[in-house]
């Protein structure tokens, strides 16, 4: 009897340890998802019905936020627009490229490895703060597609991120351009497909 609760709590001693290293080893991703996630989510959605600036507390209006957004803002409905019709075009374009750029990369050369690096390095840099300072440098008014125009004869003095005209094309091409990690699910696709 006592040879049979001494081996419990050996086992329940064991257990508990596995138990606190787990606990220890999680406990960096629970804080950073209450800290970076839980919290702000929540404070938000406590946000959404009150009206508030950063210089006084925040004051309970209930759903009048909500009313002035769908009903009396025209910008809302502007930008609702225009963001739907960057998803509709951008995105078919983007796994139209993905899938012809993967269908070209499955065939197997000496560089192929070359090449898919290559066409999935865009990816990796295209949400760095340099790139978008590129993007930007090369879309201003004297950037080098404007001067590229103007050494072929066209009209290159366009602000192509300041004209509303031509800002959601140049976000498209953007978008486009990071193509990576859509080609890369293709490609693992078209590998994974028998030959006949």
């Amino acid at each position: 009897m006592q040879k049979t609760s001494s081996l419990s709590k050996k086992i329940g001693s064991v257990l508990d340890r596995d138990n606190v290293a787990g606990y220890i080893f999680t406990m960096p991703f629970i804080i950073g998802v209450v800290v970076f996630t839980a919290i702000p989510f929540f404070t938000s959605l406590y946000l959404f019905f009150t009206e508030y600036n950063v210089l006084s507390p925040a004051k309970w209006v209930g759903l009048d936020n909500f009313k002035e957004m769908f009903f009396e803002d025209e910008l809302f409905w502007t930008s609702f627009k225009v963001t739907f019709k960057f998803a509709f075009i951008q995105v078919p374009i983007k796994l139209a490229v993905s899938l012809l750029v993967a269908l070209v990369l499955a065939r197997a050369t000496r560089l192929t490895s070359f090449y898919r690096a290559a066409f999935y390095v865009p990816s990796l840099m295209g949400g760095s703060v340099a790139i978008a300072l590129l993007w930007k440098q090369l879309f201003s008014r004297k950037g080098a597609i404007n001067q590229i125009l103007a050494a072929v004869g066209l009209p290159g003095n366009t602000s192509w991120l300041g004209n509303p005209k031509t800002a959601l094309g140049t976000l498209i091409a953007l978008g486009i351009w990071q193509f990576g990690s859509s080609m890369l699910i293709f490609l693992a696709a078209i590998k994974n497909i028998p030959a006949r």
